[in-house]
């Protein structure tokens, strides 16, 4: 199996995104030379605001496929998807990625809305963004295009609320458990109820907390097997707090769509890009 060429690169945010923005990157890459028709991608709990400077690329998510925008939002997906680059398959974007708990700040909508989609920037901020993208294109630089990228962003930005802040502390939490962490515990260490904690959650991040923190789980697993490939499933599964091997199986199916096995044979070059990064610091 031959992985497509690829050109990444990170970038911190500006100071005034500093504490909202996780980093910018961009990512060139030639599609032409994989064998695989798409690639997949693993959700990791991270919304995205995505700009394509290449050919269109394909989405694919949940037996459905659309062409992306040119430039859009990514929501948080519960599953894998994939993308598949057509025309010459020149793949070659630029992005930011928001801390999850502070996508609000930029966006008047409920994340619910944007659960499993590449959402228009067009749609969110409205027709100016068609400026914007022209603006952007006409740059020469990357590190111009992302900071003509960010200053939009930074002119659309609202204070938190009460509400993200507590959010903030509760993602810390399930981040620093890895994942293992019972929905209960969560609500009582900021005196919430479960069902009020279930809306927090939904409102500002589109999926449940027990969804968010299994993917939060299967992402410190794939991690896990990069550092130590020689590592079985099993101690994976352990050292993850699952009782068996057994359950550690059917979450990562359930997410990735195919066993932990076969994703680590088939382990993705785009993808890795974007595990290779450590933990986001809430």
């Amino acid at each position: 199996m031959v992985a497509p060429f690829v050109n990444f690169a990170q970038f911190s945010p500006i100071p005034a995104l500093r504490n909202y923005v996780r980093y910018c990157w961009f990512i060139e890459a030639d599609m032409t030379v994989a064998c695989r028709p798409k690639e997949r991608f693993l959700p990791d709990g991270h919304l995205e605001l995505i700009i394509d400077l290449g050919d269109p690329v394909m989405h694919i998510y949940n037996d459905q496929s659309y062409v992306r925008p040119e430039g859009f939002i990514a929501g948080l997906h519960e599953n894998a998807f994939h993308i598949k680059a057509i025309g010459q398959q020149q793949l070659k974007a630029i992005g930011i990625i928001l801390k999850p708990w502070a996508v609000s700040c930029f966006l008047k909508m409920s994340l619910q809305e944007l659960k499993g989609q590449a959402i228009a920037l067009e749609d969110v901020f409205g027709k100016e963004v068609n400026f914007l993208l022209e603006q952007i294109k006409a740059l020469s630089t990357t590190q111009e295009k992302l900071y003509h990228f960010q200053s939009f962003l930074v002119h659309r930005m609202r204070a938190p609320s009460t509400e993200q802040f507590i959010l903030k502390k509760l993602l810390q939490t399930i981040y620093h458990s890895r994942g293992n962490i019972k929905v209960k515990d969560l609500a009582q260490q900021v005196y919430f109820s479960e069902r009020k904690l279930l809306r927090v959650f939904q409102r500002y991040l589109g999926l449940s907390p027990k969804s968010f923190a299994r993917l939060i789980r299967m992402e410190e697993a794939v991690k896990a097997y990069k550092m130590q490939p020689q590592k079985s499933l099993t101690d994976i599964s352990y050292d993850l707090g699952y009782f068996d091997q057994s359950h550690f199986i059917h979450d990562f199916q359930k997410i990735a769509g195919i066993s932990p096995k076969q994703y680590f044979q088939e382990l993705n070059t785009l993808d890795d890009q974007f595990l290779d990064h450590e933990a986001v610091m809430v």
